[in-house]
């Protein structure tokens, strides 16, 4: 009897040790088999030819009178009624407000001058083209809940600065898309309006915090949105949707009106940005966002060949991130392959040690004493509750919280993190943001993987929650990223590489990104 005792005590260090060795394999084949039994759905392929348009192009058309604004917003309407049963990426709108903006758009159209629509082409290149906007970003007259029950109810009595930019340029806004409660997490689901789906697969995640615009733009109901970037949150939804998404530099974009209200050194992270299908959007949607920031920024230079240099980064140094697929390091290795061959050049293999503190350099970056804890914005400051209370009620059916948020919540309740070893990770922040700084100079890029993986099934994350480092690690150390598709995995799921640019070099990696689209063929639909 002892000896079976010993061998079944042996198998079970085996089982664990397997199971911990194999950690990232072994949750990847947990959630397929669950999934396997789930019908898989997609949204169905657009067809409407109004919605194959870029914005660029919509705007054009508008301007030289061979497509309506009205037939547009009707054509985008039309579509996210028929995608978002699907994937519940629209949480609110206000479809006839914006029918009536875009007859007026057309009236003004049918009745000017040559001249006027020049000028219209100038100062408003946007008009009449539908936008969409992230819940967390505030619009007069549309709820900003933020994910949060407390919030519900709620309406902004004023737009965010970025917005007014975008309807000055001749933007309509369409409807207000999906966030995680709290906007901290990279799984788009909260009690006040669901989960959001990823268009290609119904039993994936959409990506988070900018899941719903995401989601949304991918299957076509939208052309173009509006994110918000503090650790990962513009690219991985456009990796996980297979679009376009631009982490733009720290400062750029005015964030006010964006909430949750930061303070401390996460100013220096949240970054709001374009969202688009085509990549030749993104320049055009960076130069009204920024506003009088954009004399930053060169936007629309061409690259010459030789005039960058090129790095290739295809691991962190760290044990807790899951290693990439075979998809994700082969997008990785013909990424850079095209662009030495496009720009003649040769790319450098690019490793850090300190990349392996990531995760405990991005936690140290968001702690501050000058903003509300986790658990007072979860409330709206109404009550106080127990985390580690409310993770058992989760598992025992009574959700009020998502776990996503709950366990954020907790994180700050034990400080994981003692105050000495978060000024530790500070100082290695602050010094492998230099050593970047340097590595970089005006024209370096770091070629990576946005995400190890195509977009995991639901709940998947909460099992591999370190893998977001590929993204937060950018925002630590407040580089522009832009997020571009590549191709598809075995699954037929996108896969995307992220290109790192130097400090406003937002319109060379908009280059790039136009460059990555000409090269692998961009968006591609259901």
């Amino acid at each position: 009897m002892i000896v079976l005792y010993l061998l079944l005590g042996a198998l079970w260090l085996c089982l664990i040790f397997i199971i911990f060795s194999k950690w990232f394999a072994f949750w990847e084949y947990v959630f397929r088999l669950i999934n396997w039994i789930l019908p898989r759905k997609a949204v169905p392929p657009a067809t409407d030819p109004l919605l194959l348009l870029s914005a660029k192009q919509a705007a054009r058309a508008i301007r030289e009178r061979k497509v309506t604004s009205e037939a547009l917003v009707r054509a985008y309407i039309s579509r996210i009624g028929e995608v978002n049963q699907i994937i519940n990426a629209m949480v609110e709108h206000k479809f006839e407000a914006a029918l009536k903006q875009a007859r007026s758009v057309d009236k003004e159209i049918e009745s000017a001058t040559q001249s006027q629509i020049e000028e219209i082409a100038r100062s408003r290149p946007f008009l009449g083209v539908p936008l969409t906007v992230k819940e967390c970003i505030e619009v007069a007259g549309y709820g900003c809940t933020i994910g949060i029950v407390a919030r519900k109810g709620r309406v902004s009595a004023k737009t965010a600065i970025v917005v007014q930019r975008l309807q000055k340029a001749g933007c309509i806004v369409l409807c207000k898309t999906n966030v995680p409660e709290m906007c901290l997490s990279f799984i788009t689901t909260n009690h006040v309006y669901g989960r959001t789906s990823n268009p290609y697969d119904n039993r994936r995640t959409s990506g988070g915090s900018s899941g719903g615009e995401g989601a949304l733009i991918a299957a076509g109901g939208s052309v173009i949105g509006m994110g918000s970037d503090i650790g990962g949150s513009i690219r991985f939804p456009a990796h996980f949707n297979g679009v376009f998404g631009l982490k733009t530099s720290c400062g750029l974009v005015d964030i006010s009106g964006h909430l949750p209200e930061l303070a401390g050194f996460r100013l220096k992270m949240l970054t709001i940005g374009p969202i688009c299908r085509y990549a030749e959007d993104l320049e055009g949607m960076t130069r009204v966002m920024a506003g009088e920031m954009v004399r930053k920024v060169k936007l629309g230079v061409p690259i010459e060949k030789g005039s960058i240099r090129l790095f290739y980064m295809p691991k962190l140094a760290t044990r807790f991130m899951g290693p990439c697929c075979p998809d994700t390091r082969d997008a990785l290795a013909r990424t850079v392959s095209a662009l030495e061959k496009r720009y003649e050049v040769t790319a450098e293999r690019l490793y850090h040690e300190s990349t392996g503190n990531a995760t405990g350099m991005f936690i140290s970056s968001l702690q501050s004493n000058d903003q509300p804890s986790a658990k007072q914005l979860l409330t709206d400051g109404n009550k106080d509750f127990d985390p580690a209370l409310e993770i058992v009620k989760i598992f025992l059916g009574k959700k009020e919280f998502t776990l996503s948020a709950v366990f954020v919540s907790l994180l700050e309740e034990w400080k994981v993190l003692s105050d000495e070893k978060m000024e530790k990770f500070r100082l290695e922040r602050d010094q492998l943001a230099k050593e970047f700084r340097e590595l970089l100079g005006e024209n370096g890029v770091i070629i990576c993987p946005t995400y190890p993986t195509a977009a995991p099934f639901h709940n998947q994350g909460l099992y591999t929650a370190f893998n977001f480092s590929w993204g937060s690690l950018f925002n630590v150390l407040s580089l522009p990223a832009v997020q571009c598709p590549v191709g598809f995995n075995k699954d037929g799921m996108p896969i995307g590489v992220q290109i790192v640019g130097p400090e406003y070099s937002d319109g060379m990696l908009i280059k790039l990104a136009e460059e990555m689209e000409h090269i692998f063929g961009g968006w591609k639909g259901t």
